[in-house]
């Protein structure tokens, strides 16, 4: 019983410093702003556009549906990336 009581402390701990982690610090903001910008923008739409051709491309070539689904599949990641990456570390406990 003591032994599980000593792992949830450390665990515990361990997340409050993992929360902390993604919080403060500037350093890094206009490399994300860029990506962001880039994904949002032409060149997030012409990769879009470039996965899903090519998976088309390569779905008539291989008589398969998959490629296509794979490219479908990048552009909505592409898509939805940006806002699930700054929920995630805006997170706040």
């Amino acid at each position: 019983m003591k032994n599980i009581i000593k792992v949830g402390v450390v665990l515990s701990a361990f997340f409050a410093v993992a929360a902390q982690a993604g919080t403060g610090g500037t350093e890094f903001q206009t490399v994300h702003t860029t990506f962001k910008n880039w994904i949002e923008g032409y060149a997030g739409m012409a990769i879009s556009l470039g996965a899903v051709g090519l998976g088309g491309m390569a779905s008539l070539g291989r008589q398969s549906p998959i490629p296509i689904l794979t490219g479908i599949g990048t552009a909505i990641l592409l898509n939805y990336s940006p806002t699930v990456t700054d929920a995630i570390f805006s997170a706040t406990i």
